[in-house]
């Protein structure tokens, strides 16, 4: 924006499309995983083309809720967050309740959290909150952020690529899914199917073209994918 130019007014909450803030969610994700919100990633993430993803982000710099550095990351305004926030709280809180509450299996909470989520009013969620038995985490172990949160994200685990190398597996306990891996029905079934949920343990071995993980069976991860999943070591 140039000097002196009027800040661009970010409309109301409850006028941002389910679009935008899949979008705003998409950014507070890859922050969750490490990852640099470029819009390649955003294109790779959201399965959409480059130039409407560029088109997309224009808007939402537009409405004050992103903004672009000098790096070309793109980064979630203060409002921006908000809404990210508030949608991923309501997201989680709604996989719990399907989970904890309903006995839907959790392969399937993901899928069904984000139809949730999308009318899920604030009160709702906080009577969910109150609710809750447990860590304040989604069954997939990702953190339900406080209301209000200001912060962006950050990896509450060791990542993959962080991983110490060593001539032997080195072995540590699932901390974490990435939402990014939930949407993904059938990586989901083989990790599920090796037994490499949150708080199992496992055996990682870094290979030449990525990550083998070993629980009760074997899941090869490849280096693009390395934020499936995060790991507490020790």
């Amino acid at each position: 924006m140039a000097p002196g130019s009027p800040r661009a007014r970010p409309r109301p909450a409850d006028a941002v499309s389910e679009t935008a803030v899949a979008y705003l969610r998409t950014i507070y994700n890859l922050g969750e995983d490490g990852v640099p919100a470029r819009r390649a990633r955003l294109c790779d993430r959201l399965g959409l083309s480059s130039p409407t993803v560029s088109q997309m982000v224009g808007r939402l710099q537009a409405d004050g809720l992103v903004r672009v550095g000098p790096d070309r990351q793109v980064e979630l305004t203060s409002d921006g967050l908000a809404l990210a926030v508030s949608s991923t709280r309501k997201h989680r809180l709604a996989e719990r309740i399907l989970v904890d509450m309903l006995g839907l299996p959790v392969l399937a909470a993901h899928a069904e959290a984000c139809r949730w989520a999308q009318v899920m009013s604030d009160d709702a969620a906080e009577g969910a909150a109150s609710a809750l038995v447990g860590p304040p985490v989604s069954p997939w172990g990702n953190p339900i952020p406080e209301p209000g949160s200001s912060r962006m994200p950050t990896p509450s685990a060791t990542r993959l690529p962080d991983v110490p190398r060593a001539s032997r597996p080195v072995s540590g306990r699932v901390h974490w899914v990435s939402e990014d891996t939930q949407a993904d029905d059938a990586f989901m079934a083989e990790l599920v199917g090796a037994c490499i949920v949150p708080g199992a343990t496992v055996a990682i071995t870094t290979t030449c073209t990525g990550y083998s993980l070993r629980g009760v069976g074997t899941v090869q991860i490849p280096r693009k994918r390395a934020h499936a999943v995060q790991i507490d070591l020790g």
